[in-house]
């Protein structure tokens, strides 16, 4: 928080975004950690979303990659295809989840709204994702049968999203991916 604080008094970022993609792996793992069960598949896609996901926030690249050297990493395509990966994993994910809806029409939403979600994010069509978030989440709200641990990393991804979009939103873009 103090490396933030700098930001903080210049008005320029309220939630610390360069720790989102690292916060929500490692809440993921103290979630699998504290559910105390052997992990299933969509555990491990879980997780290995959110390790794709983190490996392209350039908060934890600066930790393994030297600042003469980031330039030139930046110009190759590693970050673009760990980015494609954490969209497949992410997209199954999604997807997996969402068919544990009980109702049919609920199921049935939830299955588009998660591909539309992953689509969006794809397609870094990050200011309309937030409609298939919206979307995604109200459907997945109907489900009573539902895995506490998804459902949490559900809640906590779209928290992150909807604070980085509103933010951006607010400030602009340019200044909140900088962040990220």
């Amino acid at each position: 928080m103090f490396a933030f604080a700098q930001y903080m008094q210049h008005g320029n970022l309220i939630f610390p975004f360069g720790l989102y993609k690292f916060g929500l792996f490692i809440a993921i793992l103290l979630m699998l950690i504290a559910d105390r069960k052997k992990p299933v598949f969509t555990d491990w896609l879980a997780i290995g979303w959110s390790v794709s996901l983190m490996l392209t926030s350039r908060f934890v690249q600066e930790f393994f990659i030297s600042e003469q050297r980031m330039g030139k990493f930046l110009d190759t395509l590693f970050n673009d295809y760990l980015y494609i990966l954490f969209c497949l994993l992410f997209g199954a994910w999604a997807v997996i989840v969402s068919f544990r809806t009980e109702k049919q029409i609920a199921r049935v939403l939830s299955v588009f709204f998660a591909v539309a979600l992953t689509g969006c994010l794809a397609g870094n069509l990050f200011i309309w994702a937030i409609i298939p978030l919206i979307g995604w989440l109200f459907s997945i709200f109907q489900t009573k049968d539902r895995t506490p641990l998804h459902f949490q990393v559900i809640i906590l991804f779209s928290f992150f999203y909807v604070t980085a979009w509103t933010s951006g939103f607010y400030w602009g873009a340019l200044r909140i991916i900088s962040n990220m």
